[in-house]
């Protein structure tokens, strides 16, 4: 069945995560209802950062409880800068087979979008596969962002997170020296 994959970034120092997040097409709709009515009010938006412990914890129980799918791709190299970091993560992305057979692939809104688009062409003139439709998008009009934000926090955040985290995680790429 095909997917629609949900993408986010977080960086800690020298440390950059790309998470993205395969959602069965069938699973959408319902998601991003549950993303909706909680762990945040009506209306609200969600982002880890900005969020008290309960609530961190309430999203990570949901999103567990959800059997996710995601690819954590993480590059570590102190001399890149975020955008080099960036830009190999997608590149590594678009090379997986699960993003080639995706339906569509949504990224949270980013100052590199341009760049981004050039990646994702590069790889669809290469393929003679598919490759599925992108869009950029802000997090606050796209709940279903709000699962790799968070993924992205806990695993990047260590420890008991990274732990709690972990369920949603079926793949982990290094990119390192």
């Amino acid at each position: 069945m095909s997917a629609q994959v949900f993408i986010d970034e977080s960086h800690r120092k020298s440390r950059y995560l790309l998470i993205a997040t395969f959602i069965p097409i069938n699973e959408v709709n319902s998601l991003r209802r549950k993303l909706r009515q909680a762990p945040t009010k009506p209306g609200q938006t969600f982002h880890m950062t900005k969020a008290s412990n309960e609530t961190r914890l309430k999203m990570c129980y949901l999103l567990t409880e959800c059997k996710l799918n995601c690819l954590v791709i993480e590059h570590c190299d102190p001399s890149a800068t975020q955008f080099e970091a960036r830009m190999a993560c997608l590149d590594t992305l678009c090379k997986q087979s699960k993003i080639q057979s995706a339906s569509q692939m949504t990224l949270d809104f980013s100052t590199t979008e341009v760049q981004d688009c050039r990646i994702f062409e590069a790889h669809r003139s290469r393929l003679s596969s598919h490759f599925p439709i992108y869009r950029h998008s802000p997090s606050r009009h796209e709940p279903l962002l709000w699962v790799p934000d968070a993924v992205g926090w806990c695993w990047g955040r260590g420890g008991y997170w990274k732990k709690l985290i972990e369920p949603c995680v079926n793949s982990h790429i290094y990119l390192g020296k």
